[in-house]
């Protein structure tokens, strides 16, 4: 049987210009299981799922993962790795793992465990194993190893891996610019994760985030209320506001009001005068069908008697009809 390429290589021969294509996929077994996009069982999990406790079985074999890498045993820190994976997806144990080599510092060569992270990130086809070796690789100060770096930024490129990368990228010194980065090149959960964790240290970052940041291919609901605090839009509608800030605006309010998946609008203290505001800049703008569909949707929701508000209602008609 043909052993398949590493992930890491089918990742990076598949770039094109620093970024993955659109319909890109990491490649899975046929199992006959429900095939789930690239990332979307960790980002389902980190929202809708609670953490679940390890068991012994499981903290087991994690166990001798982590010593057979630390003992340099490459095939076999793989071998249990993956198979740890089956059981138990590396983001429910990234801190039992991570916690197991700071206490057993004094008996894992730090060597053997780091390079040992690095060739599975490297030279494994599995997910699961991969994203293991990078939790282990977190514990490692990555600061002027722009080669190592540079191999964990390409495996972020994938939504699979992304909020690996991210964990690993925040240690840095530069590691704010270098999540700015890879948020800007990944479109499905690894740039919901990006956004999330990304700071919004100026203008440049701000402005992105008002515009782009909940523009992801999952639900951009998910980072609607992240944007609208991260890209200051109290403080912009204070003032006077662009063509695009405006839209940008436009489009984080209409997510907010979508609260299915996650909380938005009803956390949101003050949130009618924002709408206000809102609705106040509107009258300054020349309104496009889009503009004329939020303003529709802030008005059905605030015609629901339990958010009733007829001042709201009433600009809401006066720009509609």
């Amino acid at each position: 049987m043909k052993k398949m390429k590493s992930l890491f290589d089918i990742i990076n021969s598949s770039l094109i210009e620093g970024v993955l294509p659109k319909n890109f996929s990491l490649p899975s077994i046929d199992d006959g299981k429900i095939k789930w996009a690239d990332g979307a069982i960790d980002g389902v999990a980190i929202y809708h799922m609670g953490r679940t406790e390890a068991d012994e079985k499981d903290l087991a074999l994690m166990e001798e993962a982590v010593r057979a890498s630390a003992a340099s045993d490459y095939d076999k820190a793989v071998e249990l790795f993956t198979e740890l994976g089956k059981q138990k997806r590396a983001l429910e144990l990234i801190d039992d793992v991570q916690k197991f080599i700071i206490e057993h510092s004094d008996e894992l060569p730090a060597r053997n465990v780091f390079k040992t992270s690095v060739d599975i990130i490297t030279k494994s086809d599995d997910r699961e194993c991969v994203k293991y070796g990078l939790s282990m690789l977190e514990l490692f100060n990555l600061n002027g190893n722009n080669e190592l770096i540079s191999k964990v930024m390409t495996l972020g490129l994938s939504d699979e891996f992304t909020l690996f990368a991210l964990f690993i990228l925040l240690r840095l010194d530069n590691g704010n610019e270098l999540v700015f980065e890879l948020a800007k090149k990944v479109r499905g959960w690894g740039r919901i994760h990006a956004v999330e964790r990304l700071e919004p240290v100026n203008d440049e970052i701000k402005d992105w985030i008002l515009k782009e940041g909940i523009d992801n291919n999952v639900l951009s609901a998910y980072s609607a209320l992240t944007c609208f605090n991260k890209a200051d839009v109290c403080e912009r509608m204070k003032g006077d506001l662009t063509e695009d800030e405006f839209r940008g605006v436009r489009e984080i309010i209409a997510e907010l009001l979508n609260e299915g998946p996650v909380l938005g609008c009803s956390v949101i203290e003050g949130w009618d005068k924002y709408v206000e505001m809102f609705l106040e800049k509107a009258k300054l703008q020349k309104l496009c069908d889009r503009d004329y569909e939020v303003i529709n949707s802030i008005k059905a929701y605030f015609e629901n008697e339990e958010k009733v508000n007829k001042e709201i209602v009433d600009m809401c008609n006066s720009l509609i009809l």
